[in-house]
């Protein structure tokens, strides 16, 4: 009514509704609309196999991986963070590996999926991802979310090299947790969870 769009209430047709709309306001720019589709994580809910095959046939309803690369960091509901969830245990590498090989066409050959690590070039911006450990997500005395080392040493190696190349250019990095102490929520601790980090 009034020019309104139905909104189904499935949650696959929420999804594809959601794209739609980006691809819309986007296309109210430019004649391509998004050059891209950034997440800072959660793309599932319980991290399971089910919810990732939904999640990237929504994806390719409304956008080609291959011409709109999905960015992503797997979030707190992406991962089986608790030894007693029913949480599937699913790590970066088989998210990519359920997506399929068109969604990682625009990763570098120093991305390092083992360790929670994509390295990904769109346009001429660098787009950098990092996930905390699973075990990270838990409580600790600070609160804070750990990484592995390897994958703090994997940022610091890469955004040298980047910067380097290009000092007055702009890199994206994108993980789940706030950085300590620089938004609203970056310093609260959510029972046995944190949303923040003081590792980055």
């Amino acid at each position: 009514q009034h020019g309104m769009k139905w909104i189904p209430l499935d949650t696959y047709g929420r999804g594809v509704y959601a794209f739609e709309q980006l691809q819309e306001l986007a296309l109210q720019y430019n004649d391509k609309g998004l050059d891209a589709v950034l997440f800072a994580g959660d793309l599932v809910n319980d991290s399971r196999v089910a919810q990732v095959q939904e999640f990237g046939q929504i994806y390719e309803k409304v956008f080609d991986p291959a011409e709109v690369p999905l960015i992503f960091c797997q979030g707190n509901h992406d991962v089986k963070h608790n030894p007693n969830s029913n949480r599937e245990e699913l790590h970066l590498e088989d998210y990519y590996i359920i997506f399929g090989q068109k969604f990682r066409s625009y990763d570098k050959e120093t991305s390092r999926i083992d360790l929670g690590c994509v390295h990904q070039i769109v346009g001429d911006y660098h787009f950098l991802s990092i996930v905390p450990m699973d075990s990270g997500w838990e409580h600790n005395e600070d609160g804070s979310a750990n990484y592995d080392p390897a994958a703090v040493a994997w940022l610091d190696e890469t955004l040298a090299a980047v910067t380097k190349e290009n000092p007055d250019q702009y890199v994206f990095l994108t993980t789940h947790p706030l950085i300590y102490d620089t938004a609203y929520g970056s310093d609260v601790i959510y029972g046995t969870m944190s949303w923040f980090t003081k590792e980055l």
